[in-house]
């Protein structure tokens, strides 16, 4: 009898404690990408490499719908925030997707009708007036492999142009 007292105080102690843990929460709103936007420059040399193309300046534009990066390889259509795929009319396929303490914007590009895709990812970081570009290639083989580049990595720093 006290066996079964104790195991219905501890249940109730219990189920008492999980409905007060509060929700998760994260350090900004899954839909405030307004730390990118602005107009960014790099004073680094940057190698160009296959299918990696990032430029010195650049000026991104942030809603809370979109993000769009000019100039550069990348056109200025725009990447949906809500993960969706978006088909610009440069046969370019992006999406983006909130990674850790970034984003993470991809295009895809088929190169010929039942051929590989190339497939460019972008991670942008933004600490204060610091922008860090993860950039690099990999092409996806139609048997469903993944290839790497070697090579097509490349990071750049930004700051912020005021």
């Amino acid at each position: 009898m006290l066996l079964v007292a104790c195991t219905a105080v501890v249940s109730a102690i219990l189920s008492a404690a999980e409905q007060q843990v509060p929700p998760v929460r994260t350090a900004r709103p899954p839909d405030d990408f307004s730390s990118l936007a602005g107009r960014w420059e790099t004073d680094e040399i940057l190698k160009q490499t296959e299918g990696v193309y990032l430029v010195r300046l650049l000026t991104i534009e942030t809603t809370s719908t979109e993000i769009r990066i000019s100039p550069g390889i990348v056109p200025t259509a725009p990447f949906r925030v809500d993960g969706s795929v978006t088909e610009g009319s440069d046969g370019l396929k992006r999406s983006a997707l909130l990674v850790g303490d970034g984003i993470a914007l991809t295009t895809r590009r088929q190169r010929a009708v039942g051929g590989p895709v190339n497939i460019r990812t972008d991670l942008y970081r933004v600490t204060g007036d610091v922008l860090v570009i993860d950039s690099h290639l990999t092409v996806a083989r139609p048997d469903g492999t993944i290839v790497n580049i070697p090579g097509s990595r490349q990071v750049a720093t930004y700051r912020r142009v005021r």
